[in-house]
């Protein structure tokens, strides 16, 4: 009998957690008791990474959304750390643009290492009121539903870790 128990717990664990990895809650990670149990939990183990990363401050969220011709990756948080938000935010879209679009690099700053697609792509950065958004579109309209899927994936993995990864198959 305790052992049934267990395996319906086992279960029960296994199919939140799939649901959860595939988008099956409408509650954004980062808010979520999961996502808050997550975040508490890699705070200790987790990798120093760039301390300029959006996803180290507390309560921020990123949501992937397609445009014409590419996405756009809203970051959002609370309302005292909207500004902080935004700087650490702004440098992506240099991540995206080519070398001689002004990115960071030749602003004399160290450009933020994101990981970006193999094709080429270009970007520009908007404040929104809860934070910033990067328009990314693709240089090649072909590119276009490669570049969103780029995007998506981006998305997820920063809300699960609540890091910035320099590559999507870390």
């Amino acid at each position: 009998m305790q052992s049934s128990k267990f395996l319906n717990l086992t279960g029960a664990a296994a199919a939140i957690a799939l649901a959860t990895a595939c988008g099956g809650s409408s509650t954004p990670p980062a808010q979520s008791a999961q996502g808050q149990n997550r975040a508490e939990a890699k705070g200790a183990a987790a990798p120093a990474g760039d301390p300029r990363c959006p996803m180290l401050l507390d309560d921020v969220t990123v949501v992937a959304s397609p445009i014409a011709y590419g996405v756009a990756l809203a970051f959002s948080t609370t309302p005292g750390q909207v500004d902080e938000l935004r700087q650490r935010v702004e440098p992506i879209a240099s991540s995206y643009n080519p070398p001689g679009a002004g990115s960071a690099a030749e602003a004399g700053a160290t450009p933020l290492d994101w990981p970006t697609p193999s094709f080429k792509t270009r970007a520009q950065y908007e404040e929104t009121q809860e934070g910033g958004r990067v328009n990314v579109t693709a240089v090649d309209s072909s590119d276009a539903a490669a570049l969103r899927d780029h995007a998506t994936q981006l998305a997820r993995k920063l809300s699960e870790t609540g890091s910035c990864p320099t590559a999507l198959d870390e």
